[in-house]
């Protein structure tokens, strides 16, 4: 799991195959990301709230999620 600076925002994954941006403060679910046959390596949050970056198992690739435009953008490393 990694919680932005403020607090506001959480990410959690695990072996189930999906991310979840969570919104602590009101403890609701704001996205839920489809990672099939992947699990969470590692995760940073962008300190405006809208972007976080992430690498799952399987690849080296780091995705960024735009949660404003609910898209994910493959960046090769």
């Amino acid at each position: 799991m990694k919680l932005s600076k403020d607090g506001y925002l959480g990410l959690s994954g695990g072996l189930d195959s999906y991310l979840a941006l969570w919104n602590c403060q009101k403890k609701i679910l704001l996205s839920k990301i489809d990672i099939p046959g992947k699990f969470l390596k590692c995760a940073c949050i962008n300190m405006n709230g809208e972007d976080f970056m992430f690498s799952t198992s399987g690849s080296f690739d780091v995705q960024v999620y735009h949660h404003s435009l609910a898209k994910k953008t493959i960046l090769p490393v």
